[in-house]
Order: structure tokens, then C-alpha cells, then sequence
């Protein structure tokens, strides 16, 4: 509900968003949720960057994959695996469940293959293997676009306090301008 009342917040004011993921993972269908509203912030003409602090690791690497850039600290780990439920009741029932568990992961691997270009059935493979990969890996399997680079990142950030306010600047222009009127008048 949380990150549905962000993404409502959002549609109107604004053209980027960045978002930081340090995540085991979770549930498949809040995943969705999630994906599907960055997806409907795309459509609107948001630009989506996930950055992977840490790990993205089952759901929360199906969510990157929504993102129009993901990038990833050196450090980072990403992490995929088939989808799992929690399951009781007699033979058919766990039938049902095992039925759906192979849907959720096709459909998961799809998402994957999308963001990749990898194959489907080959995805479905790094899954059912529950694959892990550093930052290189990610980006060299195209999971990740890029590695973060904190330095960089960090001295553009502290060049951008430094970058001229283009509303400030037009009142400097106007009161210089003025100036020069008034002066102009009294000569």
C-alpha cells in the first residue's frame, strides 16, 4: 500500500525516479504490484534507475528488471531462483500448487529474458540452479546496465549544488537590467 501511495504521489511531479534496493526479495504478488506500477510511471514518461545497494535478491531482482536502468554497487549481489509457496492439503491441491509455482516461474523468466535478451529456457535453468552473481556478472548477463560508481556519483552530486539556479539567474538578469533602466533615467 505504501509504495502504491509513493508511485500515486509521484505520477505528477516528476520526470525521474531513482530508486535504492537492498532486498532478500518477497512476496511474488506485491513484486508484481511493484513492477507494474513502475511500468505505469514509464508509460507516463518517468525514467525509472534502480540502484542495488547491497543485493536484489529473488522478487526484488524481477522489480530491477522493470526499471529502465539498473545499476549495481561493485559489492552488490543479484540473485534469481524458481518461485516457492508455502503449500499443505491433499495430492491435488499440492498439484495445484506445484502447477502454479511452474507458472509464476515462466512468467518470471520471461520478465527476465525481456530485460536480457537471454533465452527464456535458458533463464528458467539460472533459476531452477537459484543463481547468484556479483556486480560483473550482472552487468556482463545484462541483469544490470552498470556498475555504481560511488566516487563519481558523488562528486557529481556535490558539482550539482554548485550549478546555477536558471530562476535565481533570470532575477539577477532582471534587477541587473533594472539597474541599468534607473541608472539610464537618471543620467
Amino acid at each position: 500500500a505504501d509504495f502504491g501511495e509513493i508511485m500515486n504521489a509521484a505520477e505528477n511531479g516528476i520526470d525521474t525516479l531513482n530508486i535504492e534496493i537492498n532486498s532478500p526479495g518477497g512476496s511474488i504478488f506485491d513484486g508484481y504490484t511493484m513492477y507494474q506500477e513502475i511500468k505505469s510511471l514509464q508509460d507516463r514518461g518517468v525514467y525509472v534507475t534502480a540502484t542495488i545497494t547491497g543485493m536484489a535478491a529473488s522478487m526484488a531482482s524481477v522489480i530491477c528488471m522493470a526499471c529502465d536502468k539498473v545499476e549495481i554497487v561493485q559489492h552488490g549481489r543479484m540473485m534469481i531462483h524458481d518461485a516457492s509457496v508455502s503449500a499443505s492439503g491433499n495430492a491435488e491441491i499440492l498439484r495445484k500448487s506445484a502447477d502454479l509455482v511452474d507458472n509464476l516461474s515462466a512468467d518470471i523468466a520471461n520478465l527476465y529474458a525481456a530485460k536480457t535478451g537471454i533465452p527464456s529456457s535458458e533463464v528458467r535453468e539460472m533459476m531452477k540452479a537459484e543463481t547468484w552473481m556479483s556486480a560483473d556478472e550482472s552487468v556482463s548477463k545484462k541483469f544490470a546496465d552498470s556498475i555504481f560508481d560511488t566516487k563519481a556519483n558523488y562528486m557529481a552530486s556535490l558539482l550539482d549544488r554548485f550549478k546555477p539556479d536558471a530562476a535565481l539567474t533570470e532575477k539577477v538578469i532582471g534587477l541587473e537590467s533594472a539597474i541599468v533602466d534607473a541608472e539610464n533615467q537618471i543620467s
